[in-house]
């Protein structure tokens, strides 16, 4: 008959198998956002989530972004003053690496 402390311990095992198997990865998106007519990085454009939009990430000094996400499909709207968003549909399973190119709205 297992001790009081076995079946604590058995208990303790097969709740944090349990949990990490319910456990989403985590995945991360990155990449350069540039000026289509010039090739210049564009500072301060947003990368938003579109059906969360209070999930996303501005890109830094380079242009570059990153943004980690669980697992799943999302649409990420690529946005800044003066050019034309663009909506690009990422199926996230593993790490991404996605630059993109904003034309002037016209």
């Amino acid at each position: 008959m297992p001790t009081s402390f076995q079946r604590y311990f058995l208990l303790f095992v097969l709740f944090t198998l349990w949990n990490t198997t319910q456990a989403q990865s985590k995945f991360t998106i990155s990449g350069t956002i540039r000026d289509a007519k010039n090739g210049e990085s564009i500072i301060g454009a947003s990368v938003v989530v579109k059906d969360h939009p209070s999930t996303g990430t501005v890109t830094n000094a380079y242009g570059f972004y990153s943004l980690s996400l669980d697992s799943g499909s999302y649409i990420l709207s690529f946005r800044y003053l003066g050019f034309a968003t663009t909506d690009t549909l990422i199926h996230l399973k593993s790490n991404i690496h996605l630059n993109k190119d904003l034309g002037e709205n016209t």
